[in-house]
């Protein structure tokens, strides 16, 4: 894995892996925060949030959401893999 500006990039495509949208919804996910209070804060509806994790949302020629970007099935397992990637740190928690 490497980095461009503090963003993990796969190596394969060197494109990020997550978008800097995805990012700031795992960070506020890893503080606690719940989908509505993450769309209050970042000014998205909650179906919006939802759909950063579960959905297929069109990015860079492709479709993915947070889950499988990260190849999870909950925001749990998606923090915990964001931390085992050395995307999130436990001091920006």
């Amino acid at each position: 894995m490497t980095f461009i500006e503090g963003n993990p990039i796969s190596r394969q495509e060197e494109k990020p892996l997550l978008t800097l949208r995805q990012m700031e919804i795992l960070k506020l996910t890893a503080k606690g925060k719940q989908n509505k209070e993450i769309g209050q804060e970042l000014g998205m509806k909650l179906q919006t949030i939802k759909s950063h994790f579960s959905s297929r949302i069109e990015y860079g020629g492709g479709y993915s959401g947070i889950f499988e970007r990260l190849g999870v099935q909950s925001r749990t397992e998606a923090v915990m893999e964001a931390i085992r990637r050395g995307f999130l740190k436990l001091e920006e928690i």
